[in-house]
C-alpha cells in the first residue's frame, strides 16, 4: 500500500475532522461528561475539604488516639483519620492511596533517625514519609450506622 493511498484511507474514515484532530465525540469524552458523581467523589472532596464534622471518641486505656498526626504514633498505636492536611496535590496522593476520613490506621513499625512508618490501612501495609504522615491528623472513633427495626 502506497502512503498516498493509506492518507485517502485515513481520510475517508473521519471525514468530520478536518487534519485528525480529536473533536470531543469519541466514547471517552462522552463518558467523562455524563459521568455521575460516586460516593468516593464525595468522601474524596471531603477530604480535600478539611470537612470536620466528627463522632464520639473511644474509650480511655485503649490504644487509639485522637488530636495527634499519624507521625506522633508509636509502634503498636492507632487512630482514626479525621482529615488530611497539605497541598491539594498530596492530599490528593493520600487519599488514593486509601488514607480517607474515618479510616482505622495502626503504626507497625518507624524506622530510626526520622525514617517512614510503616502503616496498616484498610488491610495492607504501606509505607509513608513522615513528612507524608505529619500531614495526617486522627480524631474520633467514627460511629457505625446502626440498622432501625
Amino acid at each position: 500500500m502506497s502512503f498516498s493511498s493509506h492518507k485517502q484511507r485515513s481520510q475517508r474514515r473521519s471525514p468530520d475532522r478536518p487534519s485528525g484532530k480529536p473533536d470531543g465525540s469519541g466514547w471517552l469524552s462522552r463518558l467523562l461528561l455524563h459521568r455521575q458523581p460516586s460516593l468516593f467523589d464525595a468522601q474524596a472532596q471531603a477530604a480535600l475539604d478539611g470537612v470536620k464534622d466528627q463522632p464520639p471518641t473511644g474509650g480511655p486505656g485503649s490504644l487509639t488516639r485522637e488530636g495527634l498526626t499519624l507521625a506522633d504514633l508509636k509502634p503498636g498505636e492507632c487512630g482514626y483519620i479525621s482529615q488530611l492536611t497539605g497541598s491539594a496535590q498530596n492530599r490528593l496522593r493520600l487519599l488514593e492511596m486509601g488514607m480517607t476520613p474515618g479510616t482505622h490506621v495502626q503504626v507497625l513499625r518507624a524506622a530510626a533517625f526520622g525514617g517512614p512508618l510503616d502503616v496498616h490501612v484498610r488491610g495492607y501495609q504501606l509505607s509513608l514519609r513522615r513528612e507524608e504522615a505529619v500531614a495526617v491528623l486522627l480524631g474520633r472513633v467514627p460511629v457505625r450506622p446502626t440498622l432501625q427495626s
